[in-house]
């Protein structure tokens, strides 16, 4: 898989889950949004590590 569809599909993936955690702050659910959040940061983290190495 190429690099620009690696991108592609964690800006996704980073988009949609961010849209979740907006819902889950919207009905004041803020241990789930926390949890949400950190996927995302283990995502980008992740996806940075996997293309440095």
């Amino acid at each position: 898989m190429s690099i620009f569809y690696s991108v592609l599909l964690n800006l996704a993936v980073s988009i949609y889950t961010g849209l979740f955690a907006y819902s889950l702050h919207k009905e004041g659910n803020k241990k789930g949004m926390v949890a949400v959040i950190c996927l995302i940061i283990i995502l980008i983290t992740s996806s940075i590590i996997l293309y440095l190495t």
